[in-house]
Parts: C-alpha cells; sequence; structure tokens
C-alpha cells in the first residue's frame, strides 16, 4: 500500500482498489476516521491481509492487504476479469482464497469451513442477478430467508418491503416484477 490510501492489490489488467473512508462532507477530501481519546483506534471491521487466489493455473489476485473500519466506503474498479468479483466474494465469505488470511471484526475467518451462520447474521449482498425464485412471490421468497435465519415474525417483511414501494406486488409471481422491483426485493 501507499500511505494506506490506495492498494494496487488486483494484478490482472491493471485493476485499482481505492479505498477511502467516509468523509463529513462530500467536497471534502476523505480522511481516516479520528482516532478515539487516548488515541488507540478499534480493530478493523474487515481485514484481508496476503490474500491471493487462483482458479486453476490462472492466478486472480495476488497479495491483496488491505483493512476496512467501520463506517468506510471502499471502491473497487477495473476492467472485466480483473478480479473485482473474486475479492467481493473473498472479503464476503462466499470463497475461500487460495493463501492469507480474512478477519472480521478481529475473528479469523479463514479456514473456518461452514461460514453460513456468519454471512447470515455479518454481510449482506446485493447481487446482479437477483437469486430470486420467479415463481414465488416476493413474500414467499423473503419467507425462504426468514426461515433460515431462525424465524423473524411474517410482520417484519412488510414492514421491511413498505419503504421500498412494494405493499402492492407483496403477492404477485416475482416473474411479473420489473427488473428494478426485483432488485429491490433482494
Amino acid at each position: 500500500s501507499s500511505g494506506g490510501r490506495r492498494y494496487g492489490a488486483l494484478r490482472r489488467s491493471g485493476a485499482v482498489l481505492n479505498h477511502e473512508p467516509r468523509s463529513r462532507d462530500p467536497l471534502e477530501e476523505p480522511r481516516r476516521p479520528e482516532r478515539p481519546e487516548g488515541g488507540v483506534m478499534s480493530a478493523p471491521l474487515l481485514e484481508l491481509k496476503g490474500v491471493a487466489h487462483s482458479f486453476g493455473s490462472h492466478q486472480v489476485l495476488l497479495e491483496v492487504s488491505l483493512s476496512i473500519a467501520a463506517g468506510e466506503h471502499v471502491l473497487i474498479q477495473g476492467p472485466s476479469g480483473s478480479g473485482k468479483t473474486t475479492l467481493l466474494n473473498i472479503a464476503g465469505a462466499l470463497l475461500e482464497p487460495s493463501n492469507g488470511q480474512v478477519l472480521f471484526s478481529g475473528e479469523l475467518l479463514t479456514g473456518r469451513g461452514d461460514l453460513a451462520a456468519h454471512r447470515l447474521q455479518n454481510v449482506g449482498f446485493v447481487f446482479q442477478d437477483f437469486h430470486l425464485l420467479e415463481s414465488l412471490s416476493p413474500r414467499q421468497n423473503l419467507d425462504i430467508v426468514r426461515c433460515a435465519r431462525g424465524g423473524t415474525p411474517a410482520h417484519t417483511l412488510d414492514a421491511l418491503l413498505a419503504p421500498l414501494g412494494l405493499e402492492d406486488r407483496l403477492d404477485i409471481p416475482v416473474r411479473r416484477l420489473s427488473r428494478g422491483e426485483r432488485q429491490r426485493v433482494a
């Protein structure tokens, strides 16, 4: 890294990882969160240390290291095939790196095995593909997730979907929703 701001982590096709913390004013230069009283920063929320990944003989990531504190924003940009999705899948515990370590709130995730509970409790994804069951309604799709998470009350689903403007679309098949409506459900 150079100055803790930019990480030339993705090695294919000149991709760049820009790591910028949230700033108070959009026109203000981004800066790291201020140290709490006593000068000690808490552990990063997400940390990758020397992460590498290959698909067969195709090396996609080579020694990616970064730390992200709670509240920071990260931009990953680069051409198709440069490793952006692979990096996000590793950071989100969907893919195990070939080498290196992934830590979440100081807890080592690498080599832990089944990370489904970690993903359910700590990770949120908005996929490019919606991963919805087309023949089911938005309510039914979310009910599957509700059951998998341990049974959030059904009335909570309505409360979650209400701000998304989908109140009158909760009980029709997903295949009849627009792309934007499907994205909001997902």
